[in-house]
């Protein structure tokens, strides 16, 4: 029994004229498309497909209408859409046959705008099915999305959408291999600590979200490559929510204000005024190894340098690694003349003329210090 149906037979064998076929088919309660098939490689033959608009039938029956028998009769399981693209070979598995034109179909129904609707239906389809592609990649997750996706589709397909992103996240969450590195950058107000975890985010062209609340850190996080916490504090978390969020492997949300999130980017940056060696005072030492074990590295800025520490699972204690200035409270005529040092020492061969053109490359920011220059969203000015 079906409702939709192919009849298939070669233009010699037919056993009705086919003006006398669509007179038949004009009379019954059908929707019908038609084609006579003569450019392909097989014999002369005539398609067409058939839809019934009240009971199903059978193939003994149906073949009755045509005078014909039972085994030109195709019961095809495919739906309506692509029945009818296949009389014009614009299915997947006819495009690499001849193409007929629109114009070639007999049919009571406006088959080309059928066709139409049918293409953009395809289109759409396809759309909606590489963005989801790009999901699963993290290509496109809550941060860019508008970027990849207009607002018709998303409107029409955000169940779908939403639905990939959240599949996404827990992919991430389950991911036995995942490793997250994080950071603290301590030191009074003013010293750079923020500016510096902007520009180590951009010189690794990595998505990154600013927390802009101390009350819901984490209400801005949309899955970003680097999520900065700045400017926190310890008692922003309580002590085993923040274990979690800089665990590698752990499948808990972190708890927001409006819904939970988890983190799925790479890296977590935090900076703030006070060292990690003193927060949660009432959690034992012993305890807060805990905590030192996912802080990996610490950076303690002040106006002049910047002490790098790495943390010694073994020793359970951080090591210091080395001091570096503080180019960002340095003056950029100073960074001029540290960059031309610096170059020399990696054995560049640095002439009076090259020297002259980076001492006096953007001379007007020569007494801004650097962290203003990249504040005012100017390139680095050497």
């Amino acid at each position: 029994m079906a409702k939709q149906f192919e009849y298939e037979q070669q233009i010699k064998h037919l056993k009705m004229p086919i003006e006398d076929i669509k007179k038949m088919l004009d009379d019954k309660p059908v929707l019908y498309a038609g084609i006579i098939h003569d450019k392909d490689e097989a014999e002369k033959h005539l398609h067409i497909m058939v839809k019934l608009m009240h009971s199903d039938m059978t193939a003994e029956s149906l073949c009755k209408w045509f005078n014909d028998e039972p085994q030109f009769i195709n019961i095809k399981q495919s739906k309506w859409g692509n029945k009818l693209a296949y009389l014009c070979h614009r299915t997947e598995t006819s495009k690499d046959k001849y193409q007929y034109d629109y114009d070639e179909v007999f049919a009571n129904f406006d088959y080309a705008a059928e066709m139409n609707k049918i293409t953009s239906d395809v289109a759409k389809k396809k759309k909606i099915d590489d963005i989801l592609e790009e999901i699963s990649l993290g290509n496109i997750r809550g941060y860019n999305v508008t970027d990849f996706v207009d607002t018709k589709t998303y409107a029409r397909y955000k169940n779908q959408i939403n639905n990939a992103l959240e599949w996404y996240r827990r992919k991430v969450m389950t991911d036995k291999d995942r490793n997250i590195t994080v950071i603290m950058i301590s030191g009074p107000a003013g010293v750079g600590k923020t500016t510096y975890a902007k520009q180590y985010c951009k010189n690794r062209n990595k998505s990154f979200c600013i927390s802009s609340s101390s009350n819901d850190p984490m209400q801005d996080y949309e899955g970003e490559d680097i999520l900065v916490l700045d400017d926190i504090r310890d008692d922003a978390f309580k002590y085993h929510d923040l274990l979690k969020l800089l665990d590698n492997h752990t499948k808990s949300s972190t708890a927001s204000r409006y819904n939970n999130k988890a983190f799925i980017g790479d890296t977590i940056i935090m900076t703030s005024s006070k060292s990690i060696l003193d927060w949660y005072p009432g959690i034992t030492k012993e305890d807060r190894k805990q905590l030192y074990r996912r802080v990996t590295i610490l950076f303690e800025m002040t106006e002049y340098n910047i002490k790098v520490y790495e943390y010694d699972a073994i020793e359970q204690h951080y090591n210091e690694i080395t001091t570096i200035p503080n180019v960002y409270k340095m003056t950029v005529k100073e960074n001029k003349k540290s960059l031309v040092n610096v170059l020399k020492t990696f054995g560049m061969q640095i002439t009076p003329e090259l020297e002259n053109k980076i001492m006096n490359s953007r001379k007007e920011f020569d007494d801004k210090s650097l962290m203003d220059v990249i504040d005012e969203d100017e390139e680095i000015p050497f």
